[in-house]
Protein backbone atom coordinates (compact mmCIF):
# COMPACT_ATOMS: atom_id res chain seq x y z
CA UNK A 1 0.00 0.00 0.00
CA UNK A 2 1.36 3.39 -1.00
CA UNK A 3 0.79 6.69 0.70
CA UNK A 4 2.37 9.12 3.11
CA UNK A 5 5.28 11.49 2.69
CA UNK A 6 7.52 9.06 0.83
CA UNK A 7 5.13 8.80 -2.10
CA UNK A 8 6.26 12.00 -3.80
CA UNK A 9 9.90 10.95 -3.45
CA UNK A 10 9.09 7.54 -4.92
CA UNK A 11 7.61 9.05 -8.08
CA UNK A 12 10.66 11.28 -8.54
CA UNK A 13 13.01 8.30 -8.61
CA UNK A 14 15.20 8.16 -11.71
CA UNK A 15 14.62 4.39 -11.79
CA UNK A 16 11.16 5.04 -13.25
CA UNK A 17 12.48 6.60 -16.46
CA UNK A 18 12.15 3.48 -18.63
CA UNK A 19 8.84 2.32 -17.21
CA UNK A 20 6.13 1.89 -19.86
CA UNK A 21 3.38 0.23 -17.82
CA UNK A 22 2.44 0.85 -14.21
CA UNK A 23 -0.25 -1.10 -12.36
CA UNK A 24 -1.21 0.37 -8.99
CA UNK A 25 -4.73 -1.04 -8.91
CA UNK A 26 -6.44 -1.80 -5.59
CA UNK A 27 -3.95 0.08 -3.42
CA UNK A 28 -6.36 2.53 -1.72
CA UNK A 29 -4.51 5.48 -3.19
CA UNK A 30 -6.02 8.92 -2.90
CA UNK A 31 -5.61 12.42 -4.26
CA UNK A 32 -2.15 13.11 -2.75
CA UNK A 33 -0.72 10.09 -4.56
CA UNK A 34 -2.43 11.09 -7.81
CA UNK A 35 -0.86 14.54 -7.53
CA UNK A 36 2.56 12.97 -6.96
CA UNK A 37 2.12 10.83 -10.08
CA UNK A 38 0.85 13.79 -12.12
CA UNK A 39 3.83 15.92 -11.05
CA UNK A 40 6.46 13.24 -11.66
CA UNK A 41 9.16 14.21 -14.12
CA UNK A 42 10.28 10.58 -14.31
CA UNK A 43 7.27 8.93 -15.97
CA UNK A 44 7.81 10.39 -19.44
CA UNK A 45 7.94 6.95 -21.13
CA UNK A 46 4.80 5.67 -19.44
CA UNK A 47 2.20 4.38 -21.92
CA UNK A 48 -0.29 2.61 -19.67
CA UNK A 49 -1.40 3.52 -16.14
CA UNK A 50 -3.76 1.25 -14.21
CA UNK A 51 -5.29 2.91 -11.17
CA UNK A 52 -8.50 0.87 -10.93
CA UNK A 53 -10.14 0.32 -7.53
CA UNK A 54 -8.44 3.10 -5.60
CA UNK A 55 -9.91 6.18 -3.90
CA UNK A 56 -9.41 8.66 -6.71
CA UNK A 57 -11.75 11.64 -6.57
CA UNK A 58 -12.45 14.19 -9.30
CA UNK A 59 -9.45 16.34 -8.34
CA UNK A 60 -7.09 13.37 -8.59
CA UNK A 61 -8.52 12.26 -11.93
CA UNK A 62 -8.29 15.76 -13.40
CA UNK A 63 -4.68 16.10 -12.22
CA UNK A 64 -3.75 12.85 -13.96
CA UNK A 65 -5.63 13.44 -17.18
CA UNK A 66 -4.41 17.01 -17.66
CA UNK A 67 -0.81 16.54 -16.58
CA UNK A 68 1.65 17.50 -19.34
CA UNK A 69 4.13 15.11 -17.71
CA UNK A 70 1.81 12.19 -18.49
CA UNK A 71 1.23 13.17 -22.12
CA UNK A 72 2.74 9.89 -23.32
CA UNK A 73 0.11 7.81 -21.48
CA UNK A 74 -2.33 6.33 -23.98
CA UNK A 75 -4.28 4.06 -21.62
CA UNK A 76 -5.62 5.26 -18.27
CA UNK A 77 -7.55 2.62 -16.33
CA UNK A 78 -9.65 4.35 -13.68
CA UNK A 79 -12.67 2.03 -13.21
CA UNK A 80 -13.89 1.37 -9.68
CA UNK A 81 -13.10 4.79 -8.23
CA UNK A 82 -15.68 7.06 -6.59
Amino acid sequence: QLGGPGTKALFQSTHLGLLERLDLSANYLGTPTMLAIAESSQLTNLRELNLEANHIDDAGAVALLTSPRLASVRVFRLAGNP
